[in-house]
């Protein structure tokens, strides 16, 4: 779905399998409770996006599988700013994106690959709230969390790696 523009559609409710969304515009999408195997975001914009309750390249009994590498969810060179992944799973790769000023209020993140180029592009959550968010045994480089709300957020068992920000503050 190159150049395809979503801006305040809605995608509530929708399983997908292989969704690729290259250049495109999900602005204020509603996309809210949905299942998508294989997602790929690559220079696409999803700000103020809802992806509240979704199952994002993650295993789901509803899709009646299990999560491998393979079906992983993709995120490069996107913005996702003011964008709420309260509640969310995303199994996944997100290089050079952005989510500052989001919400991801007891999401679930685990697993993933979070990576920067290091060269100034990062991915960031910046002042993100991140509240009881899961980044257990995710690799992280090149990201940011500065000034991120990190109240019961767990990096258990991380690979944390060179130039990320923020994560002083967790004691």
């Amino acid at each position: 779905m190159t150049g395809a523009d979503f801006t305040g559609c809605s995608l509530r409710g929708c399983v997908a399998d292989g969704l690729k969304f290259v250049s495109a515009s999900v602005q204020d999408c509603d996309l809210s409770g949905s299942r998508f195997k294989k997602p790929v975001f690559a220079k696409s914009s999803l700000r103020r996006a809802n992806c509240s309750n979704i199952v994002w390249g993650a295993s789901d009994a509803r899709l009646g599988s299990t999560a491998t590498d393979a079906d992983s969810a993709s995120f490069m060179d996107c913005y996702a700013g003011f964008a709420c992944f309260n509640q969310a799973r995303i199994a996944g790769y997100f290089f050079n994106t952005t989510f500052h000023d989001s919400e991801f209020l007891y999401a679930n993140l685990s697993d993933s690959h979070i990576a920067g180029n290091g060269v100034g592009t990062r991915v960031s959550f910046a002042g993100c709230d991140l509240t009881r968010a899961d980044f257990s045994r995710c690799r992280i480089s090149g990201t940011s969390f500065s000034n991120a709300t990190l109240d019961g957020t767990n990096f258990s068992d991380c690979d944390v790696g060179a130039s990320v920000r923020g994560l002083d503050q967790i004691s």
